[in-house]
């Protein structure tokens, strides 16, 4: 038998995105079977097999993923991996009866997060100051889809249009047909 795999990871993210991890484990699974150092598949099987009580982070842990891949693909299982193992920790200790948040786990990642770096942004009123020195020095943590976008519309706004298209390009693999890109290329012929 002929596996597709490209259209199996497909499917496997579609049964993802509608929580029925059961389903999407299998076509993970198949996927990496065949080829083992598939990060897409190895990330799938570690997100769909989450326990129960961990599922309400599970979506918001797989858009953590996807960004991260469009900005540093070679480490973004790692970076995953990492969240995993401290939201599983933390539901241990949330059995303690402390509250875990899965952003304050983000915060703890070598980085800054992208509300800090908006807080950086709005205390100058040089941005491209602000950017690059972020940029050489660090990451900046991007979780969740509204601000990934909004993340490329300011680089848009002020010009770096390159770095702005890269993303899109990388974002269209992850998000396809989403009209917010079409959106943003738009605004970028229109600028």
């Amino acid at each position: 038998m002929n596996i597709n795999y490209k259209n199996t990871l497909l499917k496997a993210a579609k049964f993802f995105q509608n929580r029925d991890f059961s389903n999407a484990l299998k076509l993970y699974s198949i996927v990496y079977r065949d080829q083992p150092d598939n990060i897409d598949a190895k990330a799938g099987i570690l997100l769909s097999s989450l326990p129960v009580e961990m599922q309400d982070d599970v979506l918001q842990l797989y858009d953590f993923y996807n960004i991260a891949k469009t900005f540093d693909a070679e480490n973004s299982y790692e970076a995953l991996e990492s969240l995993v193992e401290s939201l599983e920790s933390g539901v241990t200790r949330a059995s303690d009866g402390s509250i875990i948040n899965f952003d304050e786990m983000v915060e703890t990642e070598e980085g800054i997060t992208y509300s800090d770096f908006k807080k950086l942004l709005e205390e100058s009123d040089d941005f491209k100051e602000v950017f690059q020195n972020v940029f050489f020095s660090t990451k900046v943590i991007i979780t969740q889809k509204k601000d990934f976008f909004e993340f490329i519309n300011t680089l848009i706004e002020h010009e770096y249009i390159e770095m702005a298209l890269s993303y899109i390009d990388n974002a269209s693999s992850v998000f396809p047909a989403d009209e917010q890109i079409r959106e943003l290329l738009k605004k970028i012929k229109d600028h």
